[in-house]
């Protein structure tokens, strides 16, 4: 039989990773909601335990990147908005539907944004585009809303599909996306949070020595990204897309 203190040590570890990887490239969920299965717990009381685990990361990273004067949060607030609405939506259906659908079709989506992130991370769509009737503003709530849904109901790689969406569609470099896509999933998971409290079971005790190792991690990636932007976030977030793609087709397979 584990011990509890192994089993505490074991999560602290993998939240600390994954508070790393997600502050710097996302795709921290695939790291912290197997080693949450792994203690035993249904996969509904996982999902929503990783969720408050997972804000702590989430909000000192974004409070990193804020006070770096790097990040203007005022014309990111409808967005943020459309993020809250999706998450509690999102949240909704989650406990109330079954996830294997998208179970599915993430693989194919995170081989997208890979291909993306190799071949033509530097392309956009043309300038031009924006300009036409708030073409990227309308763009960029539509994104809020659907990816705000995604983060609230699954979850995997919410800021892999983040930082791809914001360089393709809305023209952002990849620094600058980078640390917007982690405000958004702040907002998703703290608006996803809020519904399981009142609709889901939370393992407390598992989800604040997890919430320790999310703020120690996401405070190294986050000074990682700061200070050394793109060189260090493209091979990080290449890799780890990469290693999210293999376990979820590796899930799939086995089931």
């Amino acid at each position: 039989m584990v011990s509890p203190a192994f089993i505490y040590l074991g999560l602290f570890v993998a939240a600390t990773f994954g508070g790393l990887v997600d502050s710097i490239a996302g795709g921290g969920g695939l790291i912290c909601l197997p080693a949450l299965m792994a203690t035993g717990i249904p996969p509904s009381m996982a999902i929503a335990t990783n969720k408050l685990q997972s804000v702590f990361g989430a909000f000192n990273a974004s409070l990193n990147y804020y006070r770096s004067g790097k990040l203007a949060l005022k014309p990111m607030l409808w967005v943020i908005v459309m993020v809250a609405i999706g998450a509690l939506l999102g949240s909704f259906v989650v406990v109330h539907l079954s996830q294997q659908i998208l179970m599915h079709i993430v693989p194919v989506l995170l081989s997208l944004v890979l291909i993306y992130m190799v071949f033509g991370s530097n392309k956009t769509l043309p300038p031009q585009w924006f300009n036409h009737h708030h073409l990227k503003e309308i763009l960029a709530l539509v994104f809020g809303l659907l990816m705000g849904f995604y983060d609230g109901f699954f979850g995997p790689g919410t800021g892999s599909f983040w930082v791809a969406l914001l360089m393709l569609f809305l023209g952002e470099e990849l620094l600058q996306a980078t640390m917007q896509a982690k405000v958004y999933n702040f907002t998703s998971n703290l608006f996803a949070l809020g519904y399981f409290l009142f609709h889901a079971h939370i393992m407390f005790y598992y989800g604040a020595v997890m919430a320790l190792g999310q703020i120690a991690g996401s405070q190294i990636g986050a000074k990682m990204v700061l200070k050394k932007g793109s060189k260090i976030i493209r091979p990080i977030f290449i890799t780890a897309v990469s290693i999210m793609i293999i376990v979820l087709v590796y899930r799939l397979v086995q089931h």
